[in-house]
């Protein structure tokens, strides 16, 4: 194994990751978001949050309500919000957007812990608007409170099916710093499991990996060709686009006995 992501060659510089997390809030106008802001020591000087002691912060926008919010999060958590969770979204007063850097779990740290102060400060809910995942307020703080490399996986990642063309494809791993994964031509089962391994996988031992290599992630799943690809499903610039590029697990063999 060499160079992570080369094709042969030198490795290219980090593209510059940004991670956009969406926070339906209880704040009617600036002013209660401020104040409310002070009390869990977060400095508000637009358009920056900081942390009063770290001086550590991120992005910001306060935007009015949406009615599109509720709909929103009941598609991208699919389906698994409960009534009260999306009744808690549909009174929301405001719309806190936070922008921080993504690219390593440390990186994301800092907008992370503002998230879960928000939550506590009576946010609704969270929306990966970089990957296009949402989340409960409780399942948010559960996996991100103390958390490991595959939480930060199951929060900032999910997974796209196109049945008809049976091809399965992670999105949301640039917010980690990594390559998404991809997979065509296997069951949706098969696929999804296959592919939450492999990101389990990069997450928690960042393994360098090289275009061309092999992998059997467990004695039940298939041999797997890696081959290194441009990321293609969202174009550049989109919010969901992986500057990194993709991993294509293509199949090496047949399946394992």
């Amino acid at each position: 194994m060499g160079d992570e992501g080369t094709l042969g060659g030198p490795a290219s510089p980090a593209p510059e990751i940004k991670a956009t997390l969406c926070i339906p809030g209880p704040w009617p106008h600036v002013e209660p978001f401020e104040n409310a802001s002070d009390s869990e020591g977060i400095v508000v000087r637009y358009p920056h949050l900081r942390d009063r002691t770290t001086g550590e912060g991120v992005q910001f926008d306060l935007l009015p309500p949406d009615a599109r919010m509720t709909e929103a999060f009941r598609t991208l958590s699919g389906g698994l919000l409960a009534d009260e969770d999306l009744e808690r979204i549909q009174r929301h007063a405001s719309v806190l957007v936070l922008f921080g850097d993504g690219g390593s779990l440390d990186r994301l740290r800092p907008l992370v812990e503002l998230s879960l102060r928000y939550l506590r400060l009576g946010g609704a809910a969270v929306m990966v608007e970089s990957a296009g995942k949402a989340h409960s307020a409780k399942e948010w703080a559960e996996l991100l409170t103390n958390p490991s490399p595959v939480a930060y996986v199951q929060a900032f990642v999910t997974m796209v099916h196109d049945e008809a063309e049976r091809v399965t494809c992670s999105c949301g791993m640039h917010n980690l710093g990594l390559r998404d994964a991809r997979v065509k031509g296997i069951e949706a089962a098969e696929a999804l499991e296959l592919l939450a391994r492999f990101n389990w996988y990069q997450a928690t031992d960042r393994p360098t990996i090289r275009d061309g290599d092999r992998t059997r992630l467990s004695p039940n799943l298939r041999q797997f060709l890696i081959r290194a690809v441009p990321c293609t499903l969202y174009e550049a610039g989109h919010p969901n686009h992986n500057p990194i590029g993709i991993w294509e697990l293509q199949p090496a063999d047949g399946p394992a006995a």
